[in-house]
């Protein structure tokens, strides 16, 4: 199973709100210090720190820069990038891995911020935190267990929100049982930030392949030879920074191993003070709720509403059409006094998950790295995974020090990986059922 890398680019309300960059026609037949494959917010910042430390690097697509989750995700800059949650990573992995990877995703959260500030990147941002909401009442253990843990792990205080609390810092909406605030993240334009880093990429001398499929890797003695649908490429050093559009036949150690999911989005038309009003929803704040198949939204700065979701498995029109409607739907359901508001975009676009259920940050063979596998929440972690990826490439042990151990683990393949849809069909019926 491997995600479609054919179509034009999501119609999205991102992609109908900027200028995509114009780039440099690259040199064919070229050789490179490094090649990075996939030009999302891991291959992009993996090239920025690559290229400042003297390297040449060739950012080669199948597409075009933020054609996959980097322009089609919802700009929540925030915790996160495993299925686990860190209780039970700390379980699993450890109390000094569980302490590594909470730091680790602050520290992703700051480098975004900091990237928009130095490359002087305008990528929207909004709000303060995120906020988690109970969306029925045996969720509300949930959000006490959250609160300790944000406390224990990540040095965070989350405030408890009542219902009259979620009123008087208009939050309101159907799942408003309670809430937890986390003073952690933001939200942002993903795309607009994408193309800030193209646009430092560039500035830097990194080239970009665009609409080149690499078809095959093979190392030759001390390099690899990239084929693409254009042409050859060498390089000293290769980078898959695919994450959900990573195709089973990119290289052995991969087959197999990354289970692309679907995630689904809607805009609507801006909305007016008196309908914000009417609804009791006006905060800019990113926040989702405790579904397994959750659903996470917020107020865009130009008022209008993004609400988007997990859910379908195939990629179909009739799939698409189908999805548009029920999300539609859910979406009158959270929010009623908007149950008559236009829909001005809904797309949709893969996540990557793996079987470990934690990002990787990984050496694949001699000289052949990844970075991938963030989850549906990857702003923040992919940004900060290119930056250590980098470190990895260039065997810089002090900035290596900072990730975990267990994310530098290869991604492992599914069992009977032929089967991974029906793995999610199954889930997804699981998660449903206990929602």
């Amino acid at each position: 199973m491997s995600a479609r890398l054919d179509g034009a680019p999501a119609a999205s309300y991102w992609r109908a709100t900027t200028t995509e960059p114009q780039y440099r026609p690259p040199a064919p037949n070229s050789r490179y210090d490094a090649a990075i494959i996939g030009a999302g917010y891991t291959g992009l910042n993996a090239a920025i720190a690559l290229a400042d430390k003297g390297l040449s690097v060739a950012i080669i697509d199948a597409q075009q820069p933020g054609w996959g989750a980097s322009g089609r995700n919802g700009g929540f800059c925030c915790i996160g990038g495993d299925h686990l949650g860190i209780e039970a990573i700390e379980k699993r992995f450890g109390a000094a891995a569980a302490q590594s990877y909470a730091q680790a995703q602050l520290a992703a959260i700051e480098q975004v911020k900091y990237n928009c500030e130095r490359f002087n990147i305008d990528a929207d941002i909004s709000g303060v935190g995120e906020t988690l909401l109970a969306h029925k009442k045996n969720r509300l253990p949930q959000l006490a267990q959250t609160r300790t843990a944000f406390l224990q792990h990540y040095n965070l205080q989350a405030t408890y929100l009542t219902p009259a609390a979620l009123n008087q810092r208009g939050q309101l909406c159907d799942a408003n049982i309670a809430g937890l605030h986390v003073p952690a993240g933001f939200g942002l334009h993903p795309l607009k930030y994408c193309y800030g880093l193209v646009r430092a990429a560039q500035d830097r001398g990194v080239n970009f392949y665009n609409h080149h499929t690499v078809t095959s890797l093979a190392y030759q003695s001390s390099h690899w030879q990239l084929s693409t649908t254009q042409g050859e490429i060498t390089a000293g050093k290769v980078l898959i920074a695919t994450n959900g559009y990573t195709q089973d036949a990119m290289h052995t150690s991969l087959n197999g191993s990354v289970l692309p999911a679907l995630s689904n989005i809607l805009v609507t038309r801006p909305l007016t003070q008196q309908e914000l009003d009417r609804q009791g929803w006006w905060s800019h704040n990113p926040s989702y709720d405790t579904r397994h198949l959750l659903y996470y939204f917020r107020l865009l700065p130009d008022r209008r509403f993004l609400f988007g979701g997990r859910g379908g498995i195939r990629q179909s029109e009739a799939s698409f059409a189908a999805k548009r409607k029920q999300h539609a739907l859910d979406f009158q359901r959270y929010f009623p006094a908007w149950s008559n508001v236009n829909v001005d975009y809904f797309w949709r676009g893969h996540v990557a998950l793996a079987r470990q259920q934690t990002p990787h940050i990984s050496t694949l063979a001699q000289d052949l790295y990844c970075a991938l596998a963030y989850h549906g929440n990857g702003v923040a972690m992919a940004s900060w995974s290119g930056n250590k990826v980098a470190a990895l490439m260039l065997n810089d042990e002090p900035s290596l020090a900072e990730v975990p151990t267990f994310m530098r683990a290869k991604p492992k393949a599914f069992p009977l990986p032929q089967l991974r849809t029906g793995y999610l069909a199954a889930a997804y019926l699981a998660y449903s059922w206990l929602d």
